[in-house]
């Protein structure tokens, strides 16, 4: 995820506005993940959330629901690491408290730099002190398995597309069409000023277009979308004077990560993570 710095509130954990989500209907159960062959479905994500109110929210989306994932499987990876380098589980000991045990003994403790080294982690890394770069979106969306006549709704929206690019066809004479064909509460046309903030494949689609451009057909469970670009901000870099305050703390933060991930990349090496990005894909339908 990338995290940006405001001016004045420090630092601030972006989350892309859900363009694509819903949640899966609860009697839906599908498999997520598995970590060395443990298999992790949608119901023992959300237990494991519930479990740590803090999480909760990150549930409402899909991008939070993939970190909540990516905690439970790093949870799961220290314990089952900490076990194979033979680092004993207490008697009395639960098991949130033997994985930070594992935690303090195996991976790296970052210390704060002082105000050189937290320049220069500044000037290294932009992209986290500078806000992210916002579009202003239009959207379309109709089901998957809508037809118009003999055509698919992707063929149908390929065809829109291309007439959309070259001006025989107005956005909203498309969200008009496509209305009596969608949900009621389907959220079409403008949907605001929208943070390129997130590592999404829509996000990675639609970062870098341009006021009049088109993104589409792009489909996303049983719906497939199509976007229209209608304003763009540039991200903007926070001074050094703004930043100064949270830059050691961001380069400590940024370290610590990076210990971790030299633990993970051992940890799989032993007990493998495999994500089912399938499922994890149907959860983005709206």
């Amino acid at each position: 995820m990338k995290r940006w710095f405001g001016p004045v509130l420090g630092i601030v954990l972006g989350f892309v506005a859900p363009l694509t989500w819903a949640q899966a209907p609860v009697e839906e159960n599908p498999l997520l993940a598995s970590v060395n062959n443990e298999k992790i479905h949608l119901f023992d994500l959300r237990e494991y959330a519930k479990a740590r109110p803090f999480m909760t929210g990150y549930m409402t989306s899909p991008e939070g629901a993939r970190r909540v994932l990516d905690d439970m499987i790093n949870f799961r990876l220290l314990e089952l690491e900490g076990a194979r380098r033979g680092l004993e589980k207490g008697k009395d000991e639960g098991t949130t408290e033997y994985v930070m045990r594992v935690k303090a003994k195996f991976v790296p403790v970052c210390e704060l730099p002082g105000e050189e080294g937290a320049k220069a982690f500044y000037q290294q890394h932009p992209e986290l002190f500078s806000s992210p770069v916002f579009l202003r979106l239009s959207r379309a969306m109709v089901p998957l398995a809508a037809k118009f006549g003999e055509q698919s709704a992707q063929d149908y929206l390929t065809q829109s597309v291309a007439q959309l690019k070259d001006g025989t066809l107005r956005f909203d004479t498309l969200v008009e069409t496509l209305k009596p064909l969608s949900a009621k509460d389907a959220m079409m046309g403008d949907v605001g000023f929208q943070p390129m903030a997130e590592a999404d494949p829509l996000i990675d689609l639609l970062k870098d277009r341009k006021p009049g451009e088109f993104v589409g057909p792009y489909v996303a469970g049983d719906q497939v979308f199509v976007f229209a670009v209608t304003d763009r901000r540039e991200a903007l870099l926070t001074p050094w004077e703004e930043a100064r305050r949270m830059a050691g703390n961001a380069a400590l933060s940024h370290c610590n990560q990076e210990a971790f991930a030299g633990f993970k990349r051992e940890a799989v090496k032993h007990f493998p993570v495999v994500y089912e990005e399938d499922n994890l894909s149907k959860l983005r339908a709206r």
